[in-house]
């Protein structure tokens, strides 16, 4: 059986899709951030398991 040389797509297109995603996520953390404004709930920031910040926003 003859092998067939794996195909490395160009840098280019990958650039693209991690903008997309980018631009997806500050969509998404706009949206998230503006429903815990309209429900007046606490934004929990974690890491390594821990709340380390609690931001209230007021309307």
């Amino acid at each position: 059986m003859k092998s067939v040389p794996k195909v490395i797509p160009p840098i280019h297109g990958d650039l693209m899709a991690v903008q997309r995603g980018l631009a997806a996520a500050k969509i998404m953390a706009r949206n998230l951030t503006a429903e815990h404004k309209r429900w007046q709930m606490p934004l929990l920031t974690w890491k390594q398991g821990q709340v380390i910040k609690v931001r209230v926003s007021g309307r």
